[in-house]
């Protein structure tokens, strides 16, 4: 069966400027399905998108107050055309789908301006002309605007949220999380050798098949021990050269039918480079793998 074709993608990537005019971000293209939809926009912070999220955490997150400390007194962003206009309704909206709309219509405005409004229509119509979904991915790399729910913006009144329609598959990633702790340095090669036996279920236990359990266990062991002997590394002398080649020593442990919790105990232990599988299917086939 053949894999479905990825889908095209659209990576756009968020973060403040380092310049002294404060609320400055830059905003740019990192992926685009076309050679042309690698654009950037700067773009400045308005004060009324800080009061539009100040609004909507007094209702829906309280406790998350204060806002985003970051604002310019702004003219209103210029609304966005909307491709498909809603048909006039007299339904009454209420307070909770106001502040939703306003905060998802202004974050919609604030990063949709100029090139990559541009390079979002375009690259719309090519997923449409491929039939597949456009991958829509935000990369906030700004710590003051990850807690902004960029999966409300909605490009229009009445209109959907933009991550919620069948034709886009959006999700977004930050870059402000903390680097694991480095590891420290070994002298050795971590090896883990787990060995098995591919035992049938369903079977009736008898004495014979006992006996032939304990003759697969010293097997294995057997195994075990002649494998540890080969990875054990071996100083190899250059007869052209006249010298001898260093090897990086390793360290083999060896775990013989483990349960699934002792193998899991092990690895959590101990950090490994490589883990051998084997396990014995019968007397004279074994199944190889490596990691």
């Amino acid at each position: 069966m053949p894999f479905p074709p990825e889908s095209p993608c659209l990576n756009i990537a968020i973060a403040r400027l380092n310049i002294p005019e404060a609320n400055h971000f830059a905003i740019w293209v990192m992926q685009a399905p076309f050679q042309r939809g690698y654009v950037h926009h700067d773009q400045i912070w308005p004060e009324n998108l800080s009061q539009a999220w100040k609004a909507w955490l007094e209702v829906f997150s309280p406790q998350s107050l204060p806002a985003i400390p970051i604002g310019t007194p702004q003219p209103a962003l210029a609304s966005t055309p909307n491709i498909h206009p809603a048909p006039a309704s007299n339904v009454k909206i209420n307070r909770t789908s106001r502040l939703m709309q306003n905060l998802g219509i202004s974050l919609w405005q604030w990063l949709f301006q100029g090139e990559i409004a541009q390079s979002l229509h375009q690259s719309q119509g090519i997923a449409i002309g491929q039939e597949l979904p456009l991958q829509v991915r935000l990369d906030i790399r700004a710590p003051e605007l990850i807690a902004l729910p960029w999966e409300i913006m909605q490009p229009g009144i009445s209109l959907p949220a933009f991550s919620l329609s069948r034709e886009i598959l959006f999700s977004r990633t930050t870059s402000d999380v903390h680097s694991l702790p480095p590891l420290p340095p070994s002298p050795y090669l971590n090896i883990l050798l787990v060995m098995g036996e591919n035992a049938p279920q369903g079977q009736s236990s008898s004495a014979k098949d006992h006996q032939f359990s304990t003759l697969s266990k010293l097997e294995l062991e057997e195994e075990a021990a002649r494998l540890t002997e080969v990875l054990k590394p071996r100083e190899i002398t250059n007869q052209n050269l006249h010298r001898v080649n260093s090897v990086v020593p390793c360290r083999v442990d060896t775990l013989i039918q483990p349960t699934p919790e002792e193998l899991i105990s092990h690895l959590d232990k101990k950090i490994y480079n490589v883990l051998f599988m084997l396990v014995m299917v019968n007397q004279a086939q074994m199944a190889v793998g490596y990691f």
